[in-house]
């Protein structure tokens, strides 16, 4: 292939250029990459499974039943009633405190709510709680 002008030689050159660096960042991403993603995923199971077994452990008193109705949390924390209507997507409503009053939910107990325990209930009904504070 003759060259009349140095435009004609510099696009075969810019091509060559394009294709080697992308070559080179093709396969020079594969070997060190692959040790590290094992790692990263060996480390992120072994993560995913602690929290899961946390989550399993702290959450255990406030999931929901399997029958879907409303646990009976008088005499119970006002932790347990909030984890538990956050994680079946309930509202809630205090009577005898203002939540911006309470420092620590653990502290607080429920001494009524309604719906009464056993009740059935659905995504974003509203769980009023009456508490005392300790």
């Amino acid at each position: 292939m003759l060259f009349n002008s140095p435009r004609q030689l510099r696009r075969p050159a810019l091509l060559s250029a394009i294709a080697l660096t992308a070559g080179l960042a093709l396969a020079g991403c594969g070997g060190a990459e692959d040790t590290a993603d094992e790692e990263s995923s060996s480390q992120a199971t072994e993560t995913t499974e602690s929290t899961s077994e946390a989550t399993a452990e702290s959450s255990a008193e406030s999931s929901p039943p399997e029958d879907g109705t409303v646990p009976d949390f008088t005499e119970g924390s006002l932790y347990d009633a909030i984890v538990f209507a956050r994680e079946n997507d309930l509202s809630y409503e205090l009577d005898g405190a203002e939540i911006g009053d309470i420092e620590n939910t653990r502290e607080v107990t429920v001494t009524d709510q309604d719906p009464e325990p056993g009740t059935e209930f659905a995504p974003r009904d509203v769980l009023i709680l009456t508490v005392e504070q300790q």
